[in-house]
Formats: structure tokens, C-alpha cells, sequence
């Protein structure tokens, strides 16, 4: 049985198209939105997903982990899904879905004009998102994911806000 607090329930009823999710670490940020989008990839089939983080290389111990973690709490509709390593992506069963891990930011900010879907986006999580150098470096990659939207998109930012109050990321 999938169990989410009591903020997600509202989420997922709400038809806010952009999220912001912020707070400390451990508070289940990753994992939640994790099973929302899966959750909507199981009602809308034939969509993809990204998941974008400043540091690709972390990725496999962070936010695709959740996804795993995520899909086995889906229990049979999980099998649905095949986790790839190189790269990193989840596929859904009749090339009905992908879930894409990318990085974004960082030294080369052009790492995400090339992504192409297969199908067109219904989820974005940007995560960690305070470790961006700047906002533009955050409108950047909205604007490449932006080209591949489908119809009812959902963004998901989540950070954890920096300590230093003039940080773009706490404006």
C-alpha cells in the first residue's frame, strides 16, 4: 500500500502546472514526488517523465534509488517498469513511458537543449535545485523541457534552501 503525507494527496488533486518543494534533507521530497509521477504515468500511458539534478553522477545513488524504491511500493504495476544503468533511464512495458535521469546545469549548461522524448513530458522534477549556480541557469532548462510538453504538465522544484539569505534560490 503507497502512503503519502497528507501535502501530496493535495498535490496530486490540485492542477497547479509548477510546484515548489523545499526543506530539509530527509523530508521525503524525492520519494514523493517519485510515486506522483508514477502515478500519473499509470493513468496517462504513452508520456514521459525527466528528472533533472545539477550533478548527473549522483543520480544513481539519489533520485533514480527513489524511483526504485518507488516502484516496489507500487507492488505488481511496478513490474510494469525496467530499470536501465547506461543510461541511466526506467522504461514502462509496450514503450508506453520513460522516465529520463539527466543532469542539468553545472559547468555546461547546454547538457539539456539536446533531450528528446519519445512521447511527450507529463512530469519534471528539478531537484536540488539550490545548488544551481543561478536562476537562468533554471530557465534554461525549462525552456529546452518546454519544446516536448504534453497536454496537464506538472513541474516539481525542490530544494533545500541555502543558509545564505541573498541565494537566488530563497527570492
Amino acid at each position: 500500500m503507497i502512503r503519502l503525507p497528507k501535502v501530496y494527496a493535495e498535490i496530486m488533486a490540485s492542477t497547479t502546472p509548477y510546484v515548489l518543494l523545499y526543506g530539509g534533507r530527509l523530508g521525503g521530497k524525492s520519494k514523493g514526488t517519485a510515486i506522483l509521477s508514477i502515478a500519473d504515468m499509470l493513468q496517462n500511458p504513452y508520456t514521459d517523465v525527466i528528472v533533472a539534478r545539477v550533478t548527473y553522477g549522483s543520480m544513481a545513488d539519489s533520485s533514480y534509488a527513489e524511483f526504485e524504491s518507488a516502484l516496489e511500493d507500487f507492488g505488481p504495476y511496478g513490474e510494469e517498469y525496467t530499470l536501465k544503468k547506461s543510461p541511466l533511464r526506467i522504461e514502462r512495458e509496450g514503450d508506453s513511458g520513460t522516465i529520463y535521469f539527466i543532469g542539468y546545469g553545472g559547468s555546461n549548461t547546454s547538457r539539456t537543449k539536446s533531450i528528446k522524448t519519445k512521447h511527450k513530458i507529463k512530469t519534471v522534477i528539478l531537484e536540488e535545485t539550490q545548488e544551481l549556480r543561478s536562476k537562468r541557469n533554471l530557465d534554461e532548462a525549462l525552456a529546452s523541457f518546454r519544446r516536448n510538453f504534453g497536454n496537464n504538465v506538472r513541474v516539481f522544484v525542490l530544494g533545500n534552501p541555502p543558509p545564505i539569505r541573498s541565494h537566488w534560490f530563497n527570492e
